[in-house]
C-alpha cells in the first residue's frame, strides 16, 4: 500500500513527544530546524505551514483520542511537508512563534521524507533507516507514547507502518537536527 494515501487518512498526530529545545526567534525557526527546512526544499518539496486544511484544528485541546488532531503530514505524491501550528491564532497568519512542539513536527515530518528516499525513489514506499527501528524507538520514547502509537494512534495501520512511526517518533525526540540534515543529505540527493 502506498504510504502517503495512507498518511494522508491517519495524518501524522504528536502530542506526547516533545523534547527541550532552545529558544526561538520570533517568527522564525532556529538554525538547527531552519537547516531541516532548507535541505527539504532544496529536495525539490515545498514546506508548508498552516495551511487551510490547519484551521479548525485545536491543537492546544489534547485528549485521550489523537486521531483527530493533526500537528502535520509528509506527503510524498504532491511533494510537500505540512506543518499545523499548535498556537496558530487565526486564517491569514503564515507563521505564529515556533514552539516545541511544533519543532517536534518539524523533525518527525523530515524523517519521514528520509525513509521515502530510503528505497533510492520518493514515491511514499518508507524504507528503515535505522537498523532496527523499533529497538531505537524502545530506547528513547517513554514506554507510554511507544505503546499508544501502536496501540491507539496507529492501531488500524499495518505493522510495516507502525515501524516507521516507531522510527520517525524516536527520531523527532532525539532531537537532533544536525544529524537529520546529514540525513537528508545523504539519503536524498
Amino acid at each position: 500500500m502506498n504510504f502517503t494515501t495512507t498518511a494522508l487518512s491517519a495524518l501524522t498526530i504528536l502530542g506526547s513527544v516533545v523534547a527541550p529545545v532552545s529558544a526561538q526567534s520570533t517568527y522564525g525557526l532556529d538554525s538547527g530546524h531552519q537547516g531541516i527546512v532548507n535541505h527539504v526544499k532544496a529536495n525539490g518539496f515545498s514546506f508548508v505551514v498552516n495551511p487551510e486544511e490547519c484551521w479548525g484544528t485545536d491543537l492546544s485541546q489534547f485528549d485521550a483520542d489523537l486521531t483527530e488532531t493533526p500537528a502535520g503530514w509528509y506527503d510524498s505524491y504532491n511533494r510537500k511537508i505540512v506543518i499545523c501550528q499548535q498556537n496558530k491564532s487565526r486564517p491569514g497568519v503564515v507563521q505564529h512563534d515556533w514552539d516545541e512542539f511544533d519543532l517536534d513536527t518539524v523533525r518527525h515530518e523530515a524523517h519521514h521524507m528520509v525513509q521515502d528516499c530510503m528505497t533510492g525513489v520518493q514515491d511514499g514506499e518508507l524504507g528503515k533507516v535505522y537498523k532496527s527501528p523499533r529497538t531505537l524507538a524502545g530506547n528513547v520514547l517513554s514506554t507510554e507514547t511507544y505503546h499508544s502509537i501502536l496501540n491507539d494512534w496507529y492501531r488500524t495501520q499495518t505493522d510495516h507502518i507502525k515501524t516507521m512511526e516507531l522510527e520517525a517518533f524516536a527520531v523527532a525526540e532525539m532531537n537532533d537536527t544536525a544529524e537529520q540534515v546529514r540525513d537528508i543529505k545523504k539519503y536524498c540527493f
